[in-house]
């Protein structure tokens, strides 16, 4: 099976995946036709997409130490994970007789969509951390890195934007859906404190220089790498 049909059965998979979950409602439905469609054209069998689902190693694994985690690597955790087909969350543990706590950053997703977002995350924090380094006072550096992941995620806005007809839960592998739906409900909500913007000239240079470092750009070659 070669990467251009692996990626069909990625979608009809995400798309069932989509169509269980709303069973009830018309999205899932629309997810239901889009995916029979699909198979249609693609000369694709339900054994096809359920055998290329089961071969696939799905990691659950932490993409950094136990630390002191800071905000804005927990934001730029996310924004790697929502668009590069892997579940972002984090797990604490009390490290020292002050009830101190200590987190790591864990991503769940295939072994091969694992792999690529935690090299895609460090290479985001390592542009981060280059270009803030420049900024000298704190409130002018906090409202940079605001900037610099708000103009990150428009980035990767306005790339998924420009191909509409397709919905961005599919690019989800089915079975990561599938699991992640049961995980997730054990898991508990936190509030991170994120900080406001106090300088908007910052901000707008994070903004500006988030849009262009292209981490996307870069994926073919750090999976190549793999």
């Amino acid at each position: 099976m070669n990467n251009q049909q692996m990626k069909i059965i990625e979608k009809v998979q995400g798309l069932l995946a989509l169509a269980q979950d709303k069973k009830n409602d018309a999205e899932g439905h629309s997810a239901f036709l889009l995916a029979q469609k699909l198979m249609a054209k693609y000369n694709l069998t339900k054994k096809d997409v359920d055998e290329a689902g089961a071969k696939r190693e799905i990691y659950d694994h932490p993409i950094t130490a136990y630390k002191q985690l800071n905000w804005w690597e927990k934001q730029l955790a996310i924004v790697i994970a929502d668009n590069f087909r892997v579940k972002c969350y984090f797990r604490a543990k009390k490290c020292d007789e002050i009830q101190n706590k200590e987190s790591c950053i864990i991503y769940y997703g295939t072994k091969e969509d694992w792999q690529l977002a935690r090299n895609l995350y460090y290479l985001a924090l390592e542009q981060l951390q280059f270009y803030s380094s420049n900024q000298i006072k704190n409130q002018c550096l906090e409202s940079y890195r605001l900037g610099f992941i708000s103009g990150l995620t428009k980035d990767f806005n306005d790339q998924k934007n420009e191909n509409k007809n397709l919905m961005v839960q599919s690019n989800f592998p089915a079975e990561i859906i599938e699991f992640w739906s049961n995980r997730s409900e054990q898991m508990k909500n936190t509030d991170e404190k994120i900080p406001t913007v106090k300088d908007a000239k910052a901000y707008w240079r994070g903004v500006n220089t988030g849009e262009k470092i292209q981490i996307n750009k870069k994926k073919q070659g750090i999976a190549n790498e793999n």
